[in-house]
């Protein structure tokens, strides 16, 4: 069997690393997971954490120090540098000793381009030529999405990436930085005081704006369209290899079962078989930090409400970091009900998909020929999906109950979207055996 360990650095690679951890014993694979956090969801094979073989010293236990090191942290690069330097050594000689102990052969990163966890593993597998994969669990962040992101940060954060006086800086390192049309301002994916060790190290990912460019062998993604915008960004078409993805596999059998699946849903969820079933993944804005709380909470209110005056069946999809207790009250203030099952068990039944903008489930609506709304009322504005032209993109949160009433309604426009969507899955690999390529791929 191959001993392959998956790298999970945060809570949505652990979701779906958990899976793949769980299909990989039925292709020949001892699987191991490992997680820097205490684990907080159940997971069928071995966990590695990280308390039995990280080094403890002065630097991170005195009380006196670390008072100091906060402070120090906050306002000296030099000491910044120095610390990361000191941690992760220590996170290097953990990895080596995780991956030897272990007897690992492959290995699933969730990405490359990040400087904790991940790439102390990389380096270390990179010594041991052990082969690094990145497959396909959640959409990849392109430069758009990212310096949306980092323009959200606080001003302390934005200090150590903004570049837009650095001349020296813009020069040496021009794969480093991007402009940001929105704030005007140059920044660097990294900080600053980071990007010389990095290079001197020979860790510098040499264009971490686009994924698969740092020190994985192979980036596994779902389509041609995707291998397409990562070429366009800058990734080696070398690296690039057309499997598919472990969610495209569930979604498929449903797709296949979606009548037998419908009944059950209507059965279970208490729905009425006359109206038309319309799926929403309520989009995650505070949880992933694009809107306060009070904005964010306005919007779900929003939504559901649209939706409720349609006269349809209303099911909600919530994504792994929302609290399920804290959206129970939709139930019962718009009459929808959230769904139990994983969103690829139930898509297929949908007439109507509504999801937000910049969602992993995008293609999920293609594959499974269901007309979708995207919403980006929020000013996202990602290009990443542009080319399924017959989704309807609302940027205007007052215009979706209408347009909801036309996708649901007029039969002509179904029938043309949903012959769209079937020319659309030409760009994808949808037979049931995206498992097999992923563990195999090697």
């Amino acid at each position: 069997m191959t001993r392959v360990l998956f790298v999970a650095v945060n809570s949505t690679s652990l979701n779906g690393f958990a899976g793949l951890s769980k299909e990989s014993s039925s292709f020949d694979c001892k699987p191991f997971i490992f997680y820097p956090q205490e684990l907080d969801i159940p997971i069928s094979c071995e966990a590695i954490t990280p308390e039995n073989y990280m080094e403890c010293s002065w630097f991170d236990d005195s009380n006196l120090f670390r008072p100091l090191k906060r402070l120090m942290n906050r306002f000296s690069s030099v000491f910044r540098r120095l610390s990361w330097e000191i941690d992760f050594q220590k996170k290097t000689k953990a990895a080596f000793a995780i991956l030897g102990k272990f007897r690992i052969e492959r290995m699933y990163c969730y990405g490359d381009r990040s400087f904790g966890w991940e790439l102390a593993f990389q380096k270390a597998a990179r010594e041991l030529s052990i082969k690094i994969l990145i497959p396909q669990i959640a959409f990849f962040s392109e430069c758009q999405n990212l310096l949306a992101t980092t323009r959200k940060l606080s001003q302390s954060s934005l200090r150590q990436l903004d570049v837009s006086r650095n001349t020296v800086f813009k020069k040496k390192y021009p794969k480093q930085w991007r402009h940001d049309t929105v704030s005007g301002r140059d920044f660097s994916y990294y900080p600053i005081w980071l990007v010389s060790h990095l290079d001197r190290e020979k860790l510098l990912n040499p264009n971490p704006w686009s994924m698969g460019c740092g020190l994985c062998d192979l980036i596994l993604t779902e389509s041609k369209i995707a291998r397409k915008r990562l070429v366009e960004n800058g990734t080696p078409e070398s690296k690039i290899k057309i499997v598919g993805c472990r969610s495209f596999d569930h979604l498929h059998k449903s797709f296949e079962n979606k009548q037998e699946i419908k009944k059950i849903v209507i059965e279970k969820y208490n729905l009425c078989d006359k109206q038309k079933v319309i799926i929403i993944s309520l989009p995650q804005l505070y949880e992933h930090n694009l809107a306060t709380n009070e904005e964010h909470w306005v919007i779900q209110k929003t939504i559901c409400d649209h939706a409720q005056k349609t006269d349809s069946n209303v099911l909600l999809s919530l994504h792994p970091k929302m609290q399920r207790k804290e959206y129970l009250f939709l139930q019962d203030d718009y009459g929808c009900k959230i769904l139990k099952e994983d969103l690829h068990t139930v898509l297929p039944v949908a007439d109507l998909y509504l999801v937000g903008q910049g969602s992993s489930t995008i293609p999920w609506a293609v594959l499974s020929e269901v007309p979708l709304i995207i919403l980006d009322s929020y000013g996202l504005e990602y290009d990443y999906y542009d080319w399924i032209k017959c989704a309807k993109i609302i940027k205007n949160i007052s215009a979706l109950n209408s347009c909801m009433e036309e996708m649901l309604q007029n039969l002509s426009l179904r029938s043309k979207t949903k012959k769209e969507l079937q020319e659309l899955k030409e760009h994808y690999i949808f037979d049931g055996h995206s498992l097999d390529r992923i563990f195999k791929v090697c």
